[in-house]
């Protein structure tokens, strides 16, 4: 699937109550996290390593500090 330019990545996440954010492309995720701090909206971002053997969760809530 092709990415949304940034116009439309913005309208849908202005859309959402929460980004999901299920890609494995590094670009990709920085750009919704961008977009979702920008538009106030918490996210969350998934990844596996190791063969999937591990793995982290980062969940991104504009109104609180990291």
């Amino acid at each position: 699937m092709e990415a949304p330019p940034p116009a439309g990545l913005d309208a849908l996440v202005r859309a959402a109550d929460l980004v999901v954010a299920a890609t494995d492309d590094p670009a990709a995720q920085r750009a919704l996290d961008r977009f979702a701090y920008a538009r106030g909206r918490p996210a969350v971002f998934v990844g596996l390593y190791a063969g999937a053997r591990g793995g982290e969760v980062i969940l991104s809530v504009p109104e609180r500090p990291p």
